[in-house]
């Protein structure tokens, strides 16, 4: 299954776009489930050797074909584009697609205290989880807490010395309850892996230009 291609769901975003670049630079096969292969996201994965494979999120079948010669396939979701409901369908018709092809394995990508903050887009994803542990797919769930890229949105402010952050609904839950995460734990149990603190990566990217 090592050698087979990954499939990519959400590649022209910038949580999926980063797990497709990485992957082809670790030299995978990635297959990228796009809906418009024309945009320059699309265009930049697939010169650097992805196949670009359109489909729908709210089409099984359309699903089910990009699945069909993959080994993995890793699942990106979002609530941003018509809410957490539509989240859950596009969970569910990714998973019922998995189960039409027997698919090897699926990674979904949920977040840290899914089942525990009250938040739209939180819950949707545990019950994308639900749905995953009850079915018939080998899964991993991914459960990342923050990207950092995230303060990129906020480049103009920052350049100022100013970094803005909400405070109601999610913010509150995390200035209160908070992730818990057990961070000494996880790298001990992943020493493979290459942490990079906020201020190695803030390093990396270029504020006048961002």
């Amino acid at each position: 299954m090592e050698h087979d291609p990954v499939l990519v769901f959400g590649a022209t975003g910038t949580h999926g776009g980063a797990v497709a670049h990485a992957l082809l630079a670790a030299d995978f096969g990635v297959y990228a489930f796009v809906r418009d292969p024309s945009s320059q996201r699309s265009q930049a994965l697939a010169s650097r050797g992805a196949k670009l494979l359109v489909g729908d999120l709210g089409d099984v079948s359309s699903i089910e074909a990009a699945l069909a010669d993959v080994g993995v396939a890793y699942a990106v979701t979002t609530p941003f584009e018509r809410g957490a409901d539509e989240e859950v369908h596009q969970g569910e018709a990714i998973i019922a697609a998995a189960v039409g092809v027997q698919l090897p394995w699926l990674v979904f990508a949920s977040v840290a205290a899914a089942d525990r903050a009250p938040v739209p887009h939180f819950k949707s994803k545990a019950r994308i989880e639900e749905r995953l542990r009850a079915s018939a797919v080998p899964w991993t769930i991914i459960a990342p807490s923050y990207f950092y890229e995230n303060v990129l949105g906020s480049a103009a402010t920052i350049r100022e010395g100013v970094l803005a952050m909400a405070l109601p609904a999610m913010y509150e839950f995390l200035a209160e309850e908070g992730y818990a995460i057990d961070t000494t734990a996880l790298r001990a149990r992943y020493p493979e892996i290459a942490w990079m603190s906020f201020e190695e990566w803030a390093a990396t990217i270029d504020w006048r230009s961002a």
